[in-house]
C-alpha cells in the first residue's frame, strides 16, 4: 500500500514562496541515504505555499534513482573483454560515458564504476 506524503521543502531564493514536494512511497521500503532506493523510478507532486494557502499539487513528475555503483579495477584490457569497455584505434573507452580510458594494453589499469545498467565512469 502506497501514501502520499511530504518529503521536504524547497525554498526559493529569489521570493518568500515555499515549495512543498510530494511523493507516493511505500514505507517497508528498504532505502538508501535520503530514503530513496536504488534503480527505482519515484513520482512526485509540487505545490507552493504563500504563506497562508497551499496550492493544489502540480501534475505528476517521475524521476529514476541511479543504480546501485558497482567497482571493477582492472586492466584496460580485461575491461573490455569483460564487457565493460570497448576499444577503437589502440584507445579504450566506458561503455556508456565513453570516457577515454588509455591504451588498448593488459599495463594500463583503470577503475570502472557501473553507474546504471551498462554505464560506466572512471572512478
Amino acid at each position: 500500500m502506497y501514501r502520499l506524503v511530504k518529503v521536504g521543502v524547497l525554498l526559493m531564493i529569489f521570493g518568500s514562496l515555499e515549495q512543498n514536494l510530494y511523493s507516493a512511497i511505500k514505507p517497508s521500503d528498504e532505502t538508501l541515504g535520503q530514503g530513496l532506493n536504488y534503480g527505482t523510478e519515484y513520482n512526485y507532486h509540487v505545490t507552493t505555499v504563500n504563506g497562508v494557502e497551499e496550492s493544489d499539487k502540480s501534475t505528476e513528475v517521475k524521476a529514476k534513482t541511479q543504480s546501485e555503483k558497482k567497482c571493477f579495477a582492472d586492466s584496460n584490457y580485461n575491461n573490455v573483454v569483460a564487457g565493460r569497455a570497448t576499444h577503437k584505434l589502440g584507445y579504450c573507452y566506458a561503455n556508456g560515458s565513453n570516457e577515454n580510458m588509455g591504451l588498448y594494453n593488459i599495463l594500463v589499469k583503470t577503475k570502472l564504476c557501473e553507474t546504471d545498467d551498462n554505464y560506466f565512469v572512471i572512478e
